[in-house]
């Protein structure tokens, strides 16, 4: 249920990403490999209090170039194995 939005590229390679709670690093990693991109890493940000995962990430690319390729190659794409949800 997740889909890649468009990012705040603001002289910075991160791509930010609602996500759903099963949705680990490694999920997030591994979907982007499959649609051919390579980040460098993603962080999936908790819950200060409770260490649950709080929804959203970041996906650290390269370069700015790298992520704005990204940015406009995935922008609305699904990512694999999720199922899609509409985003008002």
């Amino acid at each position: 249920m997740l889909y890649v939005l468009v990012l705040d590229l603001l002289a910075s390679a991160d791509f930010f990403l609602q996500l759903e709670p099963y949705m680990t690093e490694s999920f997030v990693m591994s979907a982007f490999q499959r649609m051919g991109e390579q980040p460098q890493n993603v962080k999936v940000m908790r819950n200060k209090y409770t260490g649950e995962p709080a929804g959203y990430c970041f996906v650290h690319f390269a370069t700015d170039e790298a992520a704005l390729n990204a940015m406009h190659k995935l922008s609305g794409k699904v990512i694999p194995n999720t199922q899609p949800v509409r985003i008002r």
